[in-house]
């Protein structure tokens, strides 16, 4: 039993009249005939009683009408669907990022890729840069929010955004009154860190206080931000950090611009080498829509 089959049944039962059936299905009436007469008898049972003035369903065809349009329907949804799929408009995608991405970047770009794509499950996964390299590559996650540099030619990343670093102080610093710092200001500072080799942050933090003139008295490292704002809160040091960290309001911290010439912190997207799939692909374009429109970082 063909799709055919059930269609040009379902027409003749919905039309009860074989000469309209065929012509809604673009056929002679003939070779309609013989498929509905072929059908009945695969099936062992008459589906139409016919005489010279009507059609009309046997009860045989009656119970077989209701089944014959779930499989047509059943038969377009799975179309449809791979349709959907080979345009990224469904599946799943597992996204890790590290947890400043969380602060502005991410949400941003999640509410544009669902709002153009609701039919994706988007799984989060928050993760160290250091993390997410193995994660990519034997494929628990598809994409990945990091700090570059990438150590791996199998890993394509593109920087979606720039920010200047700012200092964290404990609000009864010295300097916490000030609107703006230089950061030579702080060379006398204790600085809490990132841990070398967990974040290209430590280089890029170390290479600013090095242009600055000074090199910083690191006190204590940690891998994750929030570690480095509850320091600072606890009075162990000051930070550099991000400027979208500043979006973590604590009582006890403050936060103030610096002048400075040195690096900025960039935010990387990567994903797989040779790996991109429709609903990658979509979300790729969505990153970019959504950076586009920030206009608080600069994207590349």
């Amino acid at each position: 039993m063909e799709q055919r089959h059930l269609r040009y049944f379902v027409a003749v039962a919905e039309e009860l009249h074989f000469g309209r059936a065929a012509k809604r299905l673009h056929l002679s009436q003939p070779p309609l005939s013989q498929q509905i007469r072929g059908l009945e008898r695969e099936i062992g049972v008459e589906l139409f009683r016919r005489t010279q003035r009507r059609v009309e369903l046997t009860p045989a065809g009656a119970a077989f009408l209701p089944h014959a349009r779930r499989v047509l329907a059943g038969a377009e949804e799975a179309a449809m669907a791979a349709r959907r799929a080979a345009r990224g408009e469904s599946g799943c995608l597992t996204v890790g990022f590290i947890h400043a991405a969380s602060y502005e970047l991410l949400p941003g770009i999640l509410r544009r890729f669902t709002r153009r794509a609701p039919g994706i499950e988007v799984r989060l996964q928050e993760m160290t840069g250091t993390e997410q390299i193995p994660a990519l590559l034997d494929g628990r996650i598809d994409i990945a929010f990091l700090r570059p540099p990438v150590a791996s030619a199998a890993i394509r990343t593109r920087v979606i955004a720039r920010e200047p670093l700012v200092a964290a102080l404990p609000r009864r610093h010295r300097l916490a009154g000030r609107q703006a710092l230089g950061l030579r200001e702080l060379s006398g500072e204790r600085f809490v860190m990132y841990a070398p080799g967990r974040s290209p942050l430590h280089g890029q933090v170390l290479s600013a206080c090095l242009n600055a003139g000074f090199t910083p008295n690191v006190v204590q490292q940690a891998i994750h931000i929030m570690t480095l704002i509850g320091l600072v809160r606890s009075g162990v040091g000051v930070a550099l950090l991000p400027r979208s960290a500043s979006a973590v309001r604590m009582e006890g911290i403050v936060y103030r611009p610096l002048r400075y010439r040195g690096p900025r912190a960039e935010t990387a997207i990567g994903w797989r080498q040779g790996d991109v799939t429709p609903v990658t692909q979509a979300f790729l374009a969505a990153v970019g829509g959504a950076v586009s429109g920030r206009g608080r970082s600069t994207p590349t």
